[in-house]
């Protein structure tokens, strides 16, 4: 008899329309599996808990979710023991809770006006010692921020502080009139996690170095490292790639020398493990 009730109803059909105007993962999907309730006390609280959502939405607006990500396969893996997450992971457990205390406090300034919604909302755990400590040190693409830790910041500083320096050696060996007569273009790349230069193919003989890459008629070259992967040849005097460089990242990268202006060394941006690129110009 109930089966054939909620089929005349179509009540599959008004769950549908209720995970519709949910706003959350989540909520779409408690909103699919919701049941009618018999228990005249049961209905009872629920209409009474509906109608004070819908005064507390006409007094104040809709409540400050914002976006919240579906972290429930996060939280199913976290119940196993030196589980670990991957940093995005961890930011979007950060965007969570965050959500989770802007609600509880906007809930917790109506309290006295709308006491069943703040029997809910009181429930909700105090993260804020864990928000603030892990808030800013992921970015939004998953990488670690320089301000993660002391010293991470040190090492990142140092990691850009090498890598402009061999930039500005290998800027110096560029200018060599030996080695500019030789140059396929006026940038510094990265082939193989190494800064190279290019060289045209017919001219490589006069700049020693190891190949990393070759394009065509362009030789890329680490003028650091003799034919033969070496030591550092006595006449550059280039130090070696500093450590960091994304693995796997074999494509050149390069910012063009604008006509008629001096070579300006950059810093390396937010991405510490990534090599400060420069142009080659006159020496």
């Amino acid at each position: 008899m109930v089966e054939n009730v909620i089929t005349a109803l179509e009540f599959d059909e008004v769950l549908k329309l209720l995970a519709a105007e949910s706003v959350t993962p989540p909520g779409v999907a408690r909103a699919t599996k919701v049941v009618p309730a018999y228990d005249p006390e049961s209905v009872d609280r629920e209409n009474r808990l509906a109608a004070e959502m819908t005064r507390r939405i006409e007094a104040h607006g809709l409540l400050p979710f914002g976006v919240v990500p579906d972290a429930s396969p996060l939280l199913s893996r976290l119940e196993i023991e030196g589980a670990v997450l991957a940093p995005l992971e961890v930011f979007d457990l950060v965007t969570l809770m965050k959500a989770g205390r802007t609600l509880k406090s906007a809930l917790a300034e109506t309290r006295a006006e709308f006491p069943r919604l703040w029997d809910i909302a009181g429930e909700l755990p105090d993260l804020g010692n864990l928000v603030r400590f892990l808030d800013g040190k992921i970015a939004p693409t998953g990488e670690l921020e320089d301000g993660a830790s002391d010293d991470l910041r040190a090492v990142r500083l140092e990691i850009r502080r090498r890598n402009e320096r061999l930039d500005a050696a290998l800027v110096a060996i560029a200018g060599r009139a030996e080695v500019a007569r030789a140059l396929q273009d006026t940038f510094i790349s990265i082939r193989s996690d190494r800064h190279v230069i290019p060289i045209r193919a017919e001219s490589q003989s006069a700049v020693p170095g190891s190949v990393h890459g070759v394009s065509g008629e362009q030789r890329d070259r680490d003028p650091s490292r003799p034919r033969g992967g070496g030591g550092p040849a006595p006449s550059a005097g280039v130090q070696r790639p500093a450590a960091g460089a994304p693995p796997g990242d074999s494509g050149p990268r390069r910012r063009h020398r604008t006509p008629g202006r001096p070579f300006r060394q950059s810093a390396a941006g937010k991405e510490a493990a990534r090599p400060a690129r420069g142009t080659i110009g006159a020496r």
